[in-house]
């Protein structure tokens, strides 16, 4: 079809930004929701999908709290946990972009 074009980007921003530059050139839109661009491993046949470095400084009271949100149903690793001196923890994960969609404060 001729009225439908498909667009990819990274990051929930970066669409956002798209699509308010085109609504003020006045062109009429409808989203869909996000999906993850999966590809095919060439050695294995495999299904992969992309993953993302997701970096968190917070207070130490509330690392708890951050791990168990990426680590559950989010399905990240956390691979680096460092306090320093000023009572902050900086976090280290690898998420699923999947499991970042949708995620915020």
């Amino acid at each position: 079809d001729s009225e439908k074009t498909v667009v990819y980007g990274r990051g929930e921003l970066q669409i956002g930004i798209l699509v308010e530059q085109m609504r003020r050139e006045g062109f009429e839109l409808v989203l869909s929701p996000p999906r993850i661009l999966t590809k095919k491993c060439p050695d294995t046949g495999r299904e992969v999908e992309p993953f993302e470095e997701v970096v968190v400084d917070v207070d130490a009271e509330y690392s708890g709290t951050v791990v168990n949100a990426l680590t559950g149903a989010r399905k990240g690793v956390l691979v680096e946990m460092s306090d320093d001196n000023d009572g902050k923890t900086r976090l280290v994960f690898e998420v699923p972009s999947r499991g970042l969609l949708g995620f915020g404060p």
